[in-house]
Formats: C-alpha cells, structure tokens, sequence
C-alpha cells in the first residue's frame, strides 16, 4: 500500500470522530513504524522465509514499544 493511500485510509477512519483525531492518528501511524523494525530471514534459496519475521524496536523486544502499538498492527493487518 502507498503512503498516501495508507494516510487516507487512515485519515478517513480518523474524520467520523474529528478532523484533529484523523490528523493525529495519521501522525500515530508513522510514530509506530518508525518505531519498529521488521525483519524477514532470507535463506540460502533466495526467497523470503515468511514463516520468519520478526518485530523489534532494536531494544530486545521492550513492552513499552511492541505492546501499545498492537492496536496499530490489527487495524492495518
């Protein structure tokens, strides 16, 4: 999905409650994936294992970064 089109999609869930909680939400989102690294092993084939990925905020996993932004990763799942 494109950048403008995920700030839209957002942005548009955002305005049924008001136009500075669309705005907020927008800015939320880029929060939680700057936030996050993911990571997909590529083995020797060349090919992505996607039965391996990985989230992490570089600090070992924290809960104060994975846990609140769950809410975040279903909405976009």
């Amino acid at each position: 999905m494109a950048g403008a089109s995920f700030d839209a999609r957002i942005r548009h869930a955002g305005v049924a409650i008001s136009a500075n909680y669309a705005e907020l939400l927008v800015l939320s989102a880029r929060q939680v994936i700057g936030a996050i690294e993911i990571t997909i092993s590529k083995p020797g084939s060349g090919s992505y294992n996607t039965e391996d990925i990985y989230v992490s905020n570089g600090n070992v996993n924290t809960v104060g970064v994975i846990f609140p932004s769950w809410p975040f990763f279903l909405y976009v799942k």
